[in-house]
């Protein structure tokens, strides 16, 4: 663990580290609630508290937003990392056959408050290499908000990102079109020096802007990943 005892002891509470499963048969997956690969990324494209870490990984993106997902409106980060949570199973999220569920990670919980959900995400991604290495094939993660890094490469990718979503009947990420809280997707990464906020990035020139958590109400899209075992291993 990257994080020490307290991590242990949340990641114990919450479950964060179990496995993923399903048993649903195939057929209740549809094109439509496939997961989308939008290429390669290692985890120092990822998060900064993976510099130096040139693991392969897909960056993998769910085919509706979270708030589509749940019928509603758009929401804010609190809200919308515990929608997150509580997608199973049963919302029939797949990729590669596998069903695809919300990673049970928090944002500072009370009983480790130094603990972000960017952290949490990244021991995700650690534990899942991990697996991948013993296993010698990929692993696949939940699904959790991505990082500001992260969401400046779907800008960077999202008009082949979308072309892949319309073929398959889902919906598209709005980049350029729309109202403008549509246009803002919500990240995990914290702003520096004020843990009250996280970074939205602007999906009209790519730029990012900071918000409250329990603040206005913008997109945002859930990502797993599928990462490799290390090849020299």
């Amino acid at each position: 663990m990257i994080f020490g005892g307290d991590f242990k002891k949340a990641s114990e509470e919450t479950g964060v580290s179990r496995l993923i499963s399903s048993s649903l048969s195939p057929s209740a997956f549809s094109p439509a609630n496939a997961l989308v690969n939008c290429g390669p990324i290692q985890f120092n494209e990822i998060s900064h508290l993976l510099e130096g870490d040139t693991s392969k990984a897909d960056l993998l993106v769910i085919p509706k937003s979270t708030g589509r997902i749940f019928e509603r409106d758009l929401g804010n980060f609190d809200v919308d990392t515990e929608s997150i949570r509580l997608i199973d199973s049963t919302f029939c999220f797949h990729f590669n056959g596998q069903a695809i569920e919300g990673m049970q990670i928090y944002d500072r919980p009370d009983d480790a408050p130094e603990l972000t959900y960017e952290m949490m995400l990244v021991e995700e991604l650690l534990n899942a290499k991990r697996r991948a290495n013993m296993s010698g094939k990929p692993c696949i993660t939940g699904l959790a908000l991505g990082t500001k890094q992260v969401l400046s490469t779907v800008f960077s990718r999202v008009n082949d990102i979308n072309d892949m979503l319309i073929a398959q009947g889902a919906q598209k990420i709005l980049a350029r079109e729309g109202s403008s809280n549509d246009l803002w997707h919500l990240t995990c990464s914290e702003f520096e020096g004020y843990d009250a906020a996280i970074y939205c990035v602007d999906f009209i020139i790519g730029g990012a802007d900071w918000v409250k958590k329990d603040g206005n109400s913008t997109s945002s899209r859930a990502f797993a990943y599928q990462v490799y075992p290390d090849p020299h291993l």
